[in-house]
């Protein structure tokens, strides 16, 4: 069974389209977080680097007697360094601690995917 073209096309829209409205919920949920809690009080366990995809910060947090692994962008890797803590944030609904590296994350994803999902439609036009 031969799979045609604009079946193809659809699928990868409509794929493109689900991962747009998803990011985009992690997003304002990162973001209303963020803007509406206060920051919490941690212990600062560990910092690592992971050069897994690149190089990532990583923090490992004790918070409510639970071990938590956190995401942080260079800027607060560096500011811990110069005894700064950086702020987090526990986000009730994924139930994880977050900082202001996930809310950019979002919108880069955000922004990567859409501009995929438009570069589809040129396809159809070019094809």
């Amino acid at each position: 069974m031969i799979i045609s073209y604009k079946k193809m096309l659809f699928g990868a829209r409509l794929t493109l389209l689900v991962c747009i409205i998803v990011s985009l919920c992690l997003y304002l949920t990162y973001k209303r977080t963020i803007e509406n809690e206060n920051p919490i009080d941690y212990s600062l366990v560990s910092q690592k680097q992971s050069y897994w995809r690149g190089t990532n910060y990583k923090l490992e947090v004790i918070f409510n007697t639970r071990r938590h692994l956190v995401s942080i962008s260079r800027a607060m890797s560096d500011s811990i360094d110069m005894a700064k803590m950086p702020k987090l944030y526990y986000n009730k609904f994924t139930s994880s601690i977050i900082s202001n590296y996930h809310k950019s994350t979002a919108l880069k994803v955000i922004s990567i995917l859409s501009i995929l999902f438009f570069l589809s439609f040129l396809l159809k036009n070019k094809y």
